[in-house]
């Protein structure tokens, strides 16, 4: 579990289209135990607290709702592999809406909404950026 992000990015990078889509057996090295959804779940847990940890300069929190979380424009500067992290984490969020599976870290509703592949509105700005969405609207 000391590994849990490298370790997982690793595993699920390296998934077909096919094996995403199947049911996932998690196992973590050193620890007996058959997983029945309990290691699922808490390997769902503990790999989402890891990924958006604000710590890790992917993410940042949102100035208009501090419990949500937005990417964080210098996270190239900050992590040289940010972009993996950002499709792992595409994956992880997929697969959790898919089998109904709890996260820890809640973004933005416009990021929910482009991972559903639903449009992304002008009044979503509002989410964003509260008084350069207003100065918008005014022209």
């Amino acid at each position: 579990r000391d590994y849990i992000r490298i370790d997982s990015i690793r595993a699920i990078m390296s998934l077909s289209r096919n094996q995403l889509r199947q049911r996932w057996q998690i196992v973590y090295r050193g620890e007996a135990g058959l997983d029945a959804g309990g290691l699922t779940r808490d390997w769902f847990l503990q790999v989402t607290k890891a990924m958006f940890d604000p710590d890790m300069g992917l993410w940042q929190t949102s100035e208009t709702n501090q419990m949500c979380l937005q990417i964080n424009p210098a996270s190239g500067v900050i992590a040289d592999d940010h972009l993996l992290c950002f499709r792992f984490i595409g994956r992880i969020m997929g697969k959790a809406m898919f089998e109904g599976e709890l996260v820890k870290g809640h973004m933005v509703n416009h990021l929910y909404k482009h991972l559903l592949g639903w449009p992304v509105m002008f009044n979503d700005l509002k989410d964003i950026d509260d008084e350069y969405y207003s100065n918008l609207k005014k022209t």
